[in-house]
């Protein structure tokens, strides 16, 4: 027979509220050392709190729900913050995979409301557009649902688009390849509505017009943050005499690294690349990239934190402080 709250309680020599106090992370003058022995008591009785009956009596679920491409590393990586960070408060995370090319990224919304979550986090929005994204908000937004936004703004939803400075991160990849001799510097970005992807582009501007170099607009790709970015704008830029590639994240530049093999050439004696993100694969590749590390995982524990501070406070959550990108120069990168 499985253990219940009153035979933890027992236990550990408390009541049954400060049970319930530990396990629903509620503010409460429950000491550290109390909420310690109440989880290790709990641990050891192999018991875990009935989240479905609870929410009868509160009317809160402690599920939140995600919605995100899961083939993407940086959104997997992101999740699992997300899914941390919410294990920490008392909540479960249910994830629906999508893509930016389904056009039944709505459908999962309803789902999420039919079940009766608590709240709706879209990391780096994996939406087919914009357009949807907004509709889908909306929707959410007046079932009376929290809505967390990632790299969008969305009217009526919290946005976490400013967690790290992307202008600065942009900048620093952009200096270092000046700094290496570089004048012609092509660009393959993200999407044209992502503030990620809009910062780094503000951030490579600036360091070409601190070094004296005028902005070519036809050095800018425009792509989707996917791999398939690298492979298409890598033709496209090598046609225009580029002899380095800033990739606005780093699965833009595994494209580079899968495609520049048809042309004959190799990185970085013919074409110097930095990416962004700082993925767990970019120092293990065979030329290891040079790239812009933020903490992803901190980002998704941030966006986690900041849902469940509207679920339960009902205010939007304190400005946070931003998150400072550093650059990590590897062999992908060689001076002219």
């Amino acid at each position: 027979m499985s253990a219940t709250i009153k035979d933890v309680a027992k236990k550990a020599g408390v009541s049954t509220t400060t049970v319930s106090l530990v396990f629903n992370n509620r503010e409460s003058r429950v000491s550290k050392v109390t909420r310690e022995k109440v989880m290790a008591v709990a641990k050891e009785m192999n018991y875990y709190p009935n989240h479905f009956a609870a929410s009868l009596v509160t009317k809160k679920s402690h599920i939140i729900g995600v919605v995100s491409d899961s083939v993407n590393i940086f959104s997997a990586q992101v999740i699992s913050g997300i899914v941390k960070q919410a294990k920490v408060k008392g909540y479960q995370v249910v994830q629906v995979s999508s893509s930016q090319e389904n056009e039944n990224d709505m459908e999962y919304l309803n789902i999420f409301l039919n079940q009766g979550i608590d709240g709706v986090i879209f990391p780096h929005s994996s939406i087919s557009s914009l357009k949807n994204l907004e509709s889908g908000f909306q929707t959410v937004i007046r079932s009376g649902i929290p809505a967390i936004a990632m790299d969008v703004i969305i009217n009526g939803a919290t946005s976490c688009a400013d967690i790290c400075d992307h202008v600065y991160g942009g900048y620093l990849a952009t200096r270092h390849l000046i700094d290496y001799g570089h004048r012609k510097i092509g660009v393959i970005s993200g999407p044209k509505d992502y503030i990620s992807s809009i910062k780094r582009l503000e951030g490579y501007r600036k360091a070409l017009e601190e070094a004296g170099i005028p902005f070519d607009p036809s050095l800018v790709y425009m792509g989707n943050y996917k791999l398939e970015s690298g492979q298409e704008g890598l033709p496209y830029l090598l046609g225009k005499g580029v002899t380095s590639i800033f990739a606005f994240n780093d699965m833009i530049a595994l494209g580079i690294y899968k495609a520049i093999r048809n042309y004959g050439l190799s990185i970085p004696k013919d074409l110097s690349v930095v990416g962004y993100d700082d993925i767990f694969i970019s120092d293990v590749l065979e030329v290891p990239l040079t790239t812009v590390h933020i903490p992803i995982e901190d980002i998704g524990k941030r966006a986690a934190e900041e849902l469940i501070e509207l679920i339960e406070k009902k205010h939007p959550a304190a400005d946070l402080e931003k998150c400072e990108p550093v650059l990590m120069v590897r062999a992908s990168t060689q001076r002219l």
